[in-house]
């Protein structure tokens, strides 16, 4: 009796407090504002300390260098800043991948606030007057069930206290991931792939472009372009993890 007695009142405590328990590990113990205990928020943020984000794209390069070798070698990105919070490795590519394509949208809420932070500790983003996420295709978000980014950018929204606009920026084509493919072949598949709605004014507006994951650059670059034709002042972007590139 006794035991079933305890394990039903860790089972109401569970009910009650849920931010008790690391959403990674599951351990009770303290928790910062993420929802993750220390350990596991410095297992997933250990690379972020031999690398740092490239001047002009969210790229992982080490701490000496300041651009990597995209940014050297490619034309002006439409974009004028861009960073991310993990290289996309290890730890942190599992915890996409469940987030992404798993339904595990517990992930929202800490990476959300990691990415703010970072935002809050860049000195170009303190202006940003508006939050956008990379939109979903609708047949792909009724499929998944929630687009990821848009998860993210809610949850910077809130941190930082900035409008999130879900209906500027529309995803009319339903393309292919564009997991696998070259250089080329994913600025092929972004062709046409966006258009502003009917809402979409941002005359002036400093907007914070979120995504998940940065490789190439080809999908925000490709909704840079199309919102700084629709008026936006300057465009910065912030993904959860990006590719090393040196």
């Amino acid at each position: 009796m006794s035991k079933l007695m305890g394990d039903w009142w860790q089972a109401l405590l569970n009910l009650i407090f849920p931010h008790c328990r690391c959403i990674a590990c599951g351990e009770e113990v303290k928790l910062d504002n993420t929802g993750l205990c220390g350990n596991c928020r410095r297992i997933i943020q250990d690379e972020t300390m031999i690398f740092h984000s490239c001047a002009s794209c969210p790229t992982f390069i080490p701490l000496e260098a300041r651009y990597c070798l995209n940014c050297l070698r490619e034309p002006p990105w439409f974009f004028d800043a861009g960073i991310a919070v993990f290289p996309y490795q290890d730890d942190i590519r599992q915890v996409l991948q469940d987030f992404k394509y798993r339904g595990t949208v517990k992930w929202a809420k800490p990476l959300g606030t990691l990415m703010a932070e970072a935002v809050l500790h860049k000195l170009p983003f303190h202006n940003i007057t508006t939050v956008i996420p990379v939109p979903l295709h609708p047949n792909r978000e009724r499929t998944r069930g929630y687009n990821q980014s848009e998860l993210l950018a809610r949850e910077i929204g809130r941190r930082l206290d900035v409008r999130v606009e879900v209906s500027i920026l529309l995803r009319i084509k339903d393309t292919p991931s564009q997991t696998g493919l070259s250089k080329e072949g994913r600025r092929e598949n972004m062709h046409e792939a966006f258009q502003i709605g009917e809402s979409g004014d941002l005359t002036g507006k400093t907007v914070l472009l979120v995504d998940d994951i940065y490789t190439t650059g080809t999908t925000v670059n490709t909704c840079s372009r199309i919102l700084k034709e629709a008026g936006a002042k300057a465009i910065f972007v912030a993904t959860c993890a990006a590719g090393k590139r040196y």
